[in-house]
C-alpha cells in the first residue's frame, strides 16, 4: 500500500514537471512568435515607406529637400506614422517614443543638446538629455494635419483595427559619422556632419570647405554627373503584447546613367557609310552655356563621340588627310565625320578613355523594372524565349513609336522652338532581338534585350540600351536622327546600303529625362538590437 502511494506521488510529481515544462515552452514559443511578428512588421514598414518614396510625389519631394537633422527645426526628420484605430502615435512620448535617435549621433542634434546615449541601451536610460524635445520633425500619415497626407492605398489599413503594428518609420539623410558603428566615418577625410550621397555605384560624402559642392545634386564622379541623397530609414514595430523591434535600411535612387559617349559599345566598333557622330552636348532643354537645373555650370559639356574602353585609332576608322574632319571607313567608303569632346576629329590621345565601366545586362535589368513591355499594347510583339546560347526573337509588332518624339525643331534652345517636354517620353522594354523597318521614332529609353536592327529611318530623343549588337541602315526625317546616346553590349554597324545616312548627337537633356524606374535602391539593411 505504501509503495503504491509512493509510486502515485512520483507520477504526480513527474506529471506536474511536464506540465510546467510545457507551459514554459508554450510561453517561449508565444514570445518568439510575437517577436517575429514585430520584426516582420518593422521590415514591412521599411518596405512600405521605400515604395512611398516613388509613389507619393509629395513625400518624395519632402525627403529630397531634407537638411541634416537638428533640434532647431523640423526640416531634417520625417516620421511616417501608422496608428491603429485613431491612437496617438508620438515619437516624443511613450509608448512609441523614439529611443534610437540619440544613437545616430547626428552632429547638429548633439550640438543642440541631445546626448549621444548609453551604448547598448535605449535612449533615455542615461537621463532625459538623451531624448529630443521640441519641434524637430515633420510627419506623413493618413490623418489630416500631417505634413504629407497619405491615402489609404498608400499605407493600407492605417488608422484602422487592421493596421500592421509598425508605428512609425523615420526618414533622415545619412550622415558621414555612423553612430551605431561607434562613430566610424564613411570618408575619414570629410567632416562627421556631412551628408552621404550615391552615384549609382558607391557612396560619397559632400565636401566641407567653401567653393566645393555643398549638396548631392552638385556632386559628380566618374560614374555620374549628379548624385542622389542616401536616406536612412528606421522603423519601430510594437505588437499588442508589447514585443518591440527596430530595423533600418539605407536606400537611394540611382542618378541618371552617365554615358561616356554618343555611341558606346563593349566590342570594337565598325562604322560604314555617311555617318556623323558628335560628342558635343546639344543640351536641347537649355539655352547655350546654361547649366542643367541643380547642376554645376560644366554639366553642359562635351563627351567622347565613340567609346569602347580602348584607345584610338579604331578598326575601320582611319584619318583621311585633308580636311581634318574627313575619315575613311571600311572598304574605302568616305564621307564619315566623327567629332571628339573638343569638336575635332577623334584621334589617338584626343579624348581619354578608361576601362569599360558598364554592366549592360545589369543595366537592362534595372531599367526594365517598371518599363512598358513591347509584347503588350500598342506594340504587341511576339517574342520567343532566350536560350543559354542565344537571345529571344521578337517579331510581328504593330508599332514602332516608342514614346512621342518632341514636336518642333531640335535643339529647341538653339532654334527657339518648343521645350522638349512637349514630347511624350516612355521607357519601353523589348524582350528579345528585333528588326525595326520603316521610320522608328521615340522619346525616352528603348531597351532591347537582344540584337537591334533598324532598317530604315530613325528619329529618337533619349537612350537606346541594347544587350547585343546594333545595326543601323538608312537615315530619318530629322536633320539629327538621335539626340542622346547609344549604349550597346556588342558591336555597332552603320551601313549605307540603301543610300541613307545617320547623324548622332550627344544630349544630356535627353538622357536625364528619367531616373531608374522603381523604388529607391536598397543599399544596406540591419536590425537595431539593444
Amino acid at each position: 500500500m505504501i509503495m503504491a502511494l509512493l509510486a502515485l506521488l512520483l507520477l504526480a510529481i513527474i506529471g506536474s514537471a511536464f506540465m510546467l515544462m510545457n507551459t514554459s515552452e508554450n510561453a517561449a514559443n508565444g514570445n518568439y512568435k510575437e517577436s517575429q511578428k514585430a520584426y516582420f512588421a518593422s521590415r514591412a514598414g521599411l518596405e512600405n515607406v521605400r515604395a512611398l518614396l516613388i509613389e507619393n510625389a509629395a513625400l518624395h519631394n519632402l525627403a529630397d529637400g531634407l537638411a541634416m537633422p537638428t533640434t532647431a527645426g523640423p526640416n531634417g526628420v520625417i516620421y511616417a506614422i501608422n496608428p491603429t484605430n485613431g491612437e496617438a502615435v508620438d515619437p516624443k512620448g511613450n509608448p512609441y517614443q523614439d529611443t534610437e535617435l540619440c544613437h545616430e549621433r547626428f552632429v547638429n542634434m548633439v550640438a543642440g543638446g541631445l546626448s549621444a546615449g548609453t551604448v547598448g541601451a535605449p535612449c533615455g536610460t542615461g537621463g532625459p538629455s538623451e531624448l529630443p524635445t521640441g519641434n524637430y520633425y515633420q510627419t506623413a500619415a493618413v490623418t489630416a494635419g500631417s505634413t504629407v497626407v497619405l491615402t489609404a492605398n498608400e499605407m493600407p489599413n492605417s488608422n484602422t483595427a487592421g493596421a500592421l503594428p509598425f508605428k512609425w518609420v523615420r526618414i533622415t539623410n545619412k550622415q558621414n559619422q555612423m553612430g551605431l558603428l561607434n562613430g566610424q566615418l564613411v570618408d575619414n577625410g570629410k567632416g562627421p556632419d556631412k551628408q552621404v550621397c550615391w552615384d549609382g555605384k558607391q557612396e560619397w560624402v559632400v565636401p566641407g570647405p567653401p567653393g566645393v559642392p555643398a549638396d548631392c545634386p552638385s556632386m559628380t564622379s566618374a560614374n555620374a554627373d549628379t548624385m542622389k541623397p542616401v536616406w536612412l530609414l528606421t522603423s519601430l514595430a510594437i505588437t499588442p503584447s508589447g514585443s518591440r523591434r527596430i530595423t533600418q535600411m539605407e536606400v537611394a535612387f540611382s542618378p541618371p546613367i552617365k554615358v561616356n559617349a554618343t555611341v558606346s559599345t563593349l566590342a570594337p566598333i565598325t562604322l560604314r557609310g555617311n555617318l556623323q557622330v558628335d560628342g558635343t552636348d546639344a543640351c536641347t532643354c537649355l539655352k547655350p552655356n546654361t547649366p542643367l537645373p541643380g547642376m554645376p555650370p560644366q554639366s553642359c559639356k562635351s563627351y567622347n563621340s565613340i567609346y569602347d574602353g580602348t584607345p584610338f585609332p579604331k578598326p575601320g576608322i582611319l584619318p583621311n588627310g585633308i580636311p581634318a574632319q574627313s575619315l575613311t571607313g571600311v572598304n574605302g567608303i568616305t564621307g564619315m565625320t566623327v567629332y571628339n569632346s573638343l569638336g575635332q576629329v577623334t584621334t589617338q590621345g584626343a579624348t581619354a578613355q578608361g576601362p569599360w565601366p558598364y554592366d549592360i545586362p545589369k543595366l537592362v535589368d534595372e531599367f526594365k523594372t517598371g518599363a512598358l513591355n513591347a509584347t503588350q499594347q500598342p506594340w504587341n510583339y511576339n517574342c520567343s524565349q532566350p536560350t543559354s546560347t542565344s537571345f529571344g526573337s521578337c517579331s510581328g509588332g504593330s508599332g514602332q513609336n516608342f514614346g512621342t518624339y518632341p514636336t518642333g525643331s531640335l535643339p529647341a534652345a538653339q532654334g527657339g522652338g518648343p521645350d522638349p517636354a512637349t514630347g511624350n517620353p516612355a521607357i519601353v522594354y523589348v524582350p528579345g532581338s528585333v528588326r525595326l523597318t520603316g521610320n522608328t521614332t521615340g522619346d525616352g529609353i528603348l531597351i532591347v534585350d537582344g540584337d537591334l536592327d533598324i532598317h530604315g529611318g530613325l528619329d529618337f530623343y533619349g537612350l537606346i540600351l541594347v544587350t547585343g549588337s546594333i545595326t543601323f541602315t538608312g537615315g530619318g526625317s530629322q536633320a539629327v536622327n538621335l539626340y542622346g546616346a547609344v549604349l550597346g553590349g556588342q558591336d555597332v554597324n552603320a551601313t549605307d546600303a540603301i543610300g541613307g545616312s545617320f547623324n548622332f548627337h550627344y544630349d544630356s537633356c535627353a538622357l536625364r529625362q528619367f531616373q531608374v524606374p522603381g523604388p529607391p535602391r536598397l543599399l544596406a539593411t540591419h536590425e537595431v538590437i539593444y
